[in-house]
């Protein structure tokens, strides 16, 4: 990975964790394809890249992706049944 690849996925992370950090924490029910919190999760994604993927807390960004085909946002069990955004957002 070259300098300028390195310097674009900075930028791209850091345009993506400003976008959704404001997410983060929030209660969601991923059951419910209605959730508002995840409406607007995906609509954001939608606008400025492609898709919304929940993911299982700790899981791994694809540091092979070139493009921009999802932006993953963990998902974290409050361990009450209940799901809340967590706080890392990445590209995949």
């Amino acid at each position: 990975m070259d300098n300028n690849e390195r310097k674009w996925r900075r930028e791209m992370d850091a345009d993506i964790s400003g976008l959704f950090n404001r997410f983060a924490g929030r209660q969601v029910n991923p059951a419910d394809p209605h959730d508002p919190v995840l409406d607007e999760m995906r609509l954001q994604a939608a606008r400025r890249y492609s898709y919304l993927n929940l993911v299982p807390q700790g899981a791994k960004a694809d540091e092979n992706s070139h493009e921009i085909t999802r932006i993953n946002a963990e998902l974290v069990n409050d361990g009450k049944g209940k799901w809340r955004i967590g706080n890392r957002f990445f590209r995949g």
